[in-house]
């Protein structure tokens, strides 16, 4: 884990939240992969105390959800929010229901998504991580607000996470 790599993994998620911002019109994206020098226990709390979701008042965080195959699981997460705007803009109508081209949930296919989760395995190398979802309540949003945080556990005094929040 070093910094270089770190940096490396926030650029290509600035540069997709800028592009998403874009299709947005009126809604901007944030991405980003960051460090929090606490274990997991207090990780949750001290990086929602001044982060995105601390003007959400009426948001309630309810815990964390292991998540059996993170790769999977963030793939799947990961090309729901980099395509869903520039899929829905692309179709130019307001269904909204199945905007993405399932060819885009083939790993082989879709390599923004796959380079994602193989920039992360690199950053962690061979660590043995738990990786967990947060959960909320609402679960995604609320108005035109929308976020998810997974949280990368490795059993140290620090955590990793990875948040996607959509503002309007």
């Amino acid at each position: 884990m070093t910094e270089d790599k770190l940096q490396r993994i926030n650029g290509f998620l600035e540069a997709l939240g800028l592009m998403n911002s874009i299709y947005g019109v009126c809604y901007g994206h944030e991405y980003k992969f960051v460090k929090i020098d606490f274990a997991i226990d207090k990780a949750v709390s001290v990086f929602n105390k001044a982060g995105n979701l601390s003007g959400h008042s009426d948001v309630k965080v309810e815990g964390l959800e292991l998540l059996q195959n993170w790769e999977d699981d963030l793939f799947r997460l990961s090309t729901d929010w980099f395509f869903f705007l520039i899929e829905a803009f692309s179709k130019r109508n307001d269904d909204l229901i199945n905007v993405i081209n399932p060819i885009l949930y083939k790993k082989e296919i879709n390599i923004v998504s796959e380079k994602l989760i193989q920039m992360i395995k690199v950053f962690f190398q061979d660590i043995d991580l738990k990786v967990y979802r947060l959960k909320t309540d609402p679960p995604y949003g609320e108005d035109e607000f929308e976020w998810c945080q997974t949280y990368f556990d490795f059993g140290k005094d620090e955590t990793y996470v990875l948040e996607f929040y959509q503002y309007g």
